[in-house]
């Protein structure tokens, strides 16, 4: 047994993206939760489908312009 104890990651409602780039066209997931796998303030966070198992980054944020 061991003492180290799994960080689980917080659940969030967002609808899985399966399908909707070239590499997994005609593959729909109509799932609606994810596992946020990156940390917050993160510039492109990242999501895993809790249903199918996908896994994307949604990037955020711009070009900083001087």
């Amino acid at each position: 047994m061991s003492n180290i104890e799994e960080k689980s990651n917080p659940v969030v409602f967002m609808r899985c993206t399966r399908g909707s780039d070239p590499r997994t066209e005609g593959q729909k997931c109509d799932g609606k939760r994810a596992e946020k796998m990156s940390q917050d303030g993160s510039s492109a966070p990242m999501f895993k489908c809790t249903k199918c198992g996908h896994v994307w980054v949604v990037p955020v944020g711009g070009a900083f312009n001087y």
